[in-house]
């Protein structure tokens, strides 16, 4: 009986010390990025349920929060590179009103061109139509590159997220099989803190879609159904990209057309898939480099090819009869 007792009190005691160091990790770590809120399970031990054992070191999370977290921080990452772009193409074209903004330039001319209608044999009314027709020339010419620049951007851009997001894969289905493996209840914790982590790290590139396996791995997919990691296996992407793009380039199905980089997924299988078409990608940072390299910009593009073809065909494609002067 005596020897039952130290038994008992002992696994309490041990118990209780295994009890202090989660709480004591779970204080230390409060505020540390990616780290998941511990907790221990006692469970009733040996015969007649005499004494304490320690059941697990569990991880206290919402799942479904953390899911909504990763699905907001992909979209928080797309619409925060589409601000940043687009505010600078309408930094562009300049504030509504302002003498120096585009519709300024072209407001000006236009008042040029009436003054010269009114007084076509002035000299100076001359000067002022070329010189404000040179400013609008200009303007539109500075855009238009200033618009290609931002595409040459993006598509190196694009490298280095898909560079990213390539290590992130890998070690994600590395931590997978570490996690596993553990047979050190803390030690697995700490890696699926790890994980986790991040999971939530791809999420800014990738619109990532996990689904957890009873053996602790997680699957990952994105939501249009691509596989990025099965347990140990992951998906390598690459991005052929192009460098310095010009008015021309742009998205291709065709390899031969296509004057842009792409993003290929080759799956553990051995199977390839082209990320860079349209829906492929859904939110993340890369999803909207592609949106405003392929879509945005190239909009913006033709919306100033069609104003310098509108004026040149205004200025250029009216007949007029010649009169002979003086023989």
């Amino acid at each position: 009986m005596l020897t039952s007792a130290f038994d008992t009190a002992t696994a309490g005691l041990q118990a209780t010390q295994l009890a202090i160091g989660v709480a004591s990790q779970n204080i230390a770590n409060a505020g540390a990025a990616g780290y998941v809120k511990r907790s221990l399970t006692l469970l009733p031990a040996g015969p007649g349920n005499a004494g304490v054992a320690v059941g697990a070191v569990n991880r206290l999370f919402e799942e479904a929060a953390l899911t909504q977290l990763r699905l907001e921080t992909s979209r928080a990452a797309a619409t925060a590179l589409k601000a940043d772009v687009l505010s600078e193409v309408d930094k562009l074209y300049g504030k509504p009103g302002d003498a120096i903004a585009l519709d300024g330039r072209l407001s000006a001319f236009t008042q040029a061109l009436q003054g010269l209608a009114s007084n076509p044999a002035s000299g100076a009314v001359r000067g002022t139509v070329l010189n404000t027709a040179s400013l609008l020339a200009d303007q539109i010419r500075g855009i238009a590159g200033r618009v290609q620049e931002l595409r040459s951007g993006l598509e190196n851009r694009l490298g280095a997220d898909v560079t990213a997001a390539n290590g992130l894969l890998k070690s994600i289905a590395s931590l997978n099989l570490k996690a596993s493996a553990a047979t050190d209840d803390t030690m697995r914790a700490g890696l699926l803190d790890q994980r986790d982590q991040q999971i939530s790290q791809l999420s800014s590139y990738l619109d990532v879609r996990p689904i957890m396996q009873r053996d602790g791995t997680a699957t990952l997919m994105t939501t249009s159904g691509v596989m990025l990691v099965e347990r140990g296996a992951a998906t390598t992407l690459s991005f052929d990209g192009r460098g310095a793009l010009g008015p021309a380039s742009a998205f291709a199905t065709d390899p031969a057309k296509r004057g842009v980089g792409t993003i290929t997924a080759t799956l553990p299988g051995g199977g390839a898939i082209d990320l860079g078409g349209r829906d492929a990608l859904r939110s993340g940072s890369i999803a909207a480099a592609l949106e405003l390299r392929d879509v945005a910009l190239p909009q913006s593009q033709r919306r100033l090819d069609d104003l310098a073809a509108g004026l040149a065909q205004a200025l250029t494609d009216k007949s007029i009869a010649a009169a002979p002067n003086g023989g």
